[in-house]
């Protein structure tokens, strides 16, 4: 025999109703706007974290890419050819210290 569908109602509703109680319904069209949210506070949780992993391993020693001195590395060397720049010694970068400038760059 099936049961009536006033049955299968009231089934339906006390085996939904045990255990956490009423949970709150989200309509289908915000599914697509929570997981966004979700999913870019995740991508941004994660790219602070890897942008504070060098902080925290290796200090606050500057590891960057330097667009300006490789632009100033790249102009000495084209105006003053390859074996004055192995020698060139960089004041005006990592201000007072200054940088070897053909020894430290990147090839």
């Amino acid at each position: 025999k099936k049961p009536s569908k006033s049955m299968s109602g009231k089934a339906l509703k006390s085996s939904s109703s045990i255990g956490l109680g009423k949970l709150p319904r989200i309509p289908s069209a915000k599914y697509g706007i929570l997981l966004t949210v979700i999913a870019l506070g995740i991508i941004y949780i994660d790219a602070f974290a890897a942008r504070l992993f060098s902080v925290l391993r290796f200090e606050s020693v500057i590891h960057e890419f330097d667009p300006y001195f490789n632009f100033r590395s790249t102009k000495y060397l084209v105006y003053n050819g390859i074996y004055d720049f192995l020698n060139w010694f960089d004041a005006a970068s990592w201000y007072p210290l200054g940088r070897i400038g053909g020894g430290t760059v990147y090839p």
